[in-house]
């Protein structure tokens, strides 16, 4: 449940970010602004169908609604898809990657200021 919280938590500030920087309301020393998400995760388990396995995509959207994200994929043979955050830390936290025998993941990349 660490794992889920620390999702929402990411996405929240990603959103406010953008929505902050759309108003030109962008203030320096707010490092959420200029980050990406990125997972890595099992494409079987995320229901995207039968593939190899694993994949790496960002994420660009959170809707507290559902609670679910949306991943833009990009593989050629497949789509953008919204993902329940449930669904997504099975197919990345929770599972475990055949070659490395480890779990996959996120990556926060951050753009640091000049």
């Amino acid at each position: 449940i660490h794992v889920r919280k620390k999702i929402n938590s990411l996405m929240i500030e990603e959103e406010a970010g953008r929505k902050n920087n759309n108003n030109n309301n962008y203030h320096a020393d707010n490092n959420n602004n200029n980050g990406l998400l990125i997972c890595n995760y099992d494409m079987k388990l995320a229901g995207q169908g039968d593939w190899w396995g694993g994949h790496i995509s960002p994420i660009a959207a959170y809707d507290a609604r559902s609670d679910s994200v949306l991943i833009l994929d990009v593989w050629k043979y497949t789509d953008p898809f919204w993902i329940s955050i449930d669904t997504l830390l099975a197919s990345t936290v929770l599972s475990i990657d055949s070659g490395s025998q480890t779990s996959r993941g996120f990556v926060k990349i951050i753009q640091t200021q000049k």
